[in-house]
């Protein structure tokens, strides 16, 4: 193994991620340069796998390493948003960069739209930094800059962070969690039915850019998911329904993982006729050739077979099974009796070995 090009590979990776990489560390197994060691501290070598699972210090640095790093970010933030004179930043999304000409940067919108994506910023830094108090006065503030100058897609980054953070401490609560803040439930949205209507309009405003349909996929996927952890399936079935109206086109195997978490998610909310036909769709993307490792035909025969109930066809599910099972038996004894022949052909030999030397001797 070449060390320095896999250094090489790691710090480019560092370099194209920019910004958005707070800290990271390059773990090399299996081998060991000691001057590569000693010129970098963020090159961790180690002689196996088993050796980098007890070294519990090196995970600790990074961790401790990376909260410093949130909350430095964080106080420096605020107090850039509690600044009047100094110039703030425009914080936008990689796709946003391109309409970024002829912007009146002296209108009152746009100054709220400063403020409001700051907040917005500040609130996931402190969310990250282990505060959700203060991370839901930041989003609570940024939602109503941000609604003034109507920034449609911040505003649904918005509330869908003040939704996530809501359910965590909700469900924490519904759970019988004795812990639960409850300066940090008064913050929060009050019922499940404020989760879905902030969730619903979150997804209505991802939908008005078509750069942003992996957000509004993901905003649905999760919002299904804390829907039906309250038991609102209903409501949780109306955003999958919506994700078959998203136009983004994913390659083979990434389908793949969006059918299948689809299926998941329907058996979560009880559609099984749903998850069914989700699983027979994912099986038959596994056996296209675009796929990057070729077709998965054991993956295509699992989805095909786990789908049949949902379809009311568990007596051929059964029937497969038992197929299966015999299938299994009858290697079973294949091997048994190919390891009793084995044993039975070495006892043989080892009888005409004792013959011979009998013979021999006499």
């Amino acid at each position: 193994m070449d060390v320095a090009l896999v250094v090489e590979n790691y710090l480019n990776l560092r370099k194209k991620l920019g910004p958005s990489v707070f800290d990271g560390r390059c773990l090399i197994f299996g081998v060991s340069t000691e001057l590569m060691a000693q010129s970098r501290l963020d090159v961790l070598q180690f002689p196996s796998v088993d050796g980098w699972r007890t070294s519990w210090k090196d995970v600790e640095d990074l961790v401790t390493s990376v909260y410093f790093i949130l909350e430095s970010k964080r106080v420096e933030r605020s107090k850039l948003n509690q600044s009047q004179h100094e110039k703030m930043p425009l914080l936008m999304a990689p796709f946003e960069r391109k309409n970024a000409q002829g912007i009146d940067i002296e209108s009152r919108s746009f100054r709220k739209k400063l403020q409001g994506r700051l907040k917005k910023h500040v609130g996931d830094l402190c969310l990250l930094a282990g505060l959700p108090q203060e991370a839901l006065a930041a989003y609570n503030g940024a939602l109503e800059n941000l609604r003034i100058s109507q920034d449609h897609l911040w505003v649904a980054a918005c509330l869908e962070s003040l939704c996530a953070l809501t359910s965590v401490y909700k469900l924490d609560k519904e759970e019988g969690d004795e812990n639960s803040n409850s300066s940090i439930l008064k913050l929060c949205l009050e019922t499940p039915g404020d989760i879905f209507e902030k969730y619903r309009e979150a997804v209505i405003n991802y939908s008005k850019y078509p750069e942003a349909g992996v957000l509004e996929l993901e905003a649905c996927l999760k919002a299904t998911k804390i829907l039906a952890r309250f038991g609102h399936r209903l409501e949780a079935s109306d955003f999958l329904q919506n994700t078959i109206y998203i136009g983004i086109k994913l390659e083979p195997d990434r389908e793949i993982e969006r059918l299948s978490t689809l299926a998941e998610l329907y058996g979560m909310i009880g559609f099984k006729r749903k998850e069914a036909f989700y699983k027979r769709v994912a099986a038959m993307y596994c056996v296209q050739d675009q796929l990057k490792s070729g077709p998965r035909w054991p993956e295509c025969y699992n989805l095909l077979t786990q789908s049949l109930p949902g379809f009311n066809l568990s007596s051929v599910s059964r029937f497969i099974n038992q197929k299966d099972e015999k299938i299994q038996e009858n290697r079973d004894d294949s091997s048994s009796i190919i390891s009793q022949a084995e044993s039975a052909d070495t006892n043989s030999k080892g009888i005409e070995a004792q013959q011979f030397i009998v013979i021999h001797h006499v």
